[in-house]
């Protein structure tokens, strides 16, 4: 009897497991159809998602939703107008692979320290990710400029909006 109960406990987790990094990889997709155009890199609400997802999940479910939402780009399904499966050769592809590390690190720092700073080391994750590979089709000046500065001010909006959703949504 306990080895039956164990087993469904077991299959219970694998199952809350997935359905959350479906749930979490599902948010992130279309977060990132909220978007503002812009020259080289769109402003959108997908970092939102990540921020929020690292926020309220663990840090395996965190990593395994943002994976599995760049699954889903390099299968080329994306809301987005002109989405290619090789999304890792655009001038995006540097931010895109920094958000799986960033989710796993904001939500294994959140726990030992506050949501926001955990959220700003995220975030600057994201950055020296975006802005390395974006240096190689503008120049590091360019990326610097174009990839950070002028992100930093919807970076905060968005750890402020993060912090006070997570804490709603955990009610």
């Amino acid at each position: 009897m306990e080895k039956t109960l164990l087993a469904n406990t077991k299959v219970n987790n694998y199952l809350d497991t997935f359905a959350k990094t479906l749930l979490g990889s599902l948010v992130i997709f279309f977060a990132n159809n909220i978007r503002v155009p812009f020259y080289p890199i769109d402003f959108t609400a997908h970092t939102l998602a990540v921020f929020l997802i690292a926020l309220t999940q663990r840090p395996k479910v965190a990593l395994f939703s943002t994976l599995l939402y760049l699954g889903y780009e390099s299968l080329g399904f994306s809301l987005n107008s002109g989405a290619s499966t090789l999304w890792f050769l655009s001038t995006k592809a540097g931010y895109l692979f920094g958000l799986p590390i960033a989710a796993y690190v904001i939500s294994l720092l959140s726990r030992k320290i506050s949501g926001f700073k955990a959220v700003m080391v995220g975030q600057a994750i994201i950055y020296l990710c975006g802005a390395s590979w974006l240096a190689a089709f503008v120049g590091l000046e360019n990326a610097l400029y174009y990839g950070i500065l002028i992100f930093i001010p919807s970076a905060v909006i968005k750890n402020y909006l993060a912090q006070f959703i997570s804490k709603w949504l955990k009610k």
